[in-house]
């Protein structure tokens, strides 16, 4: 279990979890308002791009661009 924990794509994973439940949380109690996340998102569009593509960018490798067959096709 240990392992797994300290696993990127599970870190990842639970990041992705906990955003996800505090955005919920904010607009379920109040603090967030669509209004304001309409302008939170508009602010912070170009560093999520950034981010996004920094994160595929080092995930590129020679390997990724291989096809992988699917048992069973």
């Amino acid at each position: 279990m240990l392992d797994t924990i300290r696993q990127p794509w599970f870190l990842r994973r639970a990041l992705y979890l906990l955003v996800g439940v505090a955005a919920l949380i904010a607009g379920v109690v109040g603090v967030a308002s669509p209004g304001q996340t309409a302008g939170w998102v508009d602010q912070a569009g170009p560093w999520i791009t950034t981010v996004v593509t920094w994160l595929a960018a080092s995930k590129a490798n020679a390997g990724s661009d291989r096809h992988v067959e699917r048992r069973g096709e």
